[in-house]
């Protein structure tokens, strides 16, 4: 992961260290950026490996999960 993206991730990956779980809208709250710019950011996370994602098509309804290692 870039050092921007972690940066921007920061409070994503703070939260991440308290639940096990995180939604869209909690990273859009956790960011204040709109839905798809926290789409973006949890692609990030997937694409690195740090989470799973699960869920079923509608958006609001997916979750990311932190993997266990």
């Amino acid at each position: 992961m870039k050092q921007s993206d972690y940066n921007k991730l920061k409070p994503v990956i703070a939260k991440l260290s308290e639940v096990e779980e995180i939604s869209i809208q909690d990273v859009m709250k956790l960011t204040d950026k709109s839905r798809t710019t926290a789409w973006r950011y949890m692609q990030i996370l997937i694409d690195c490996g740090a989470v799973e994602l699960t869920g079923n098509t509608i958006i609001e309804s997916l979750k990311l999960y932190l993997k266990k290692k």
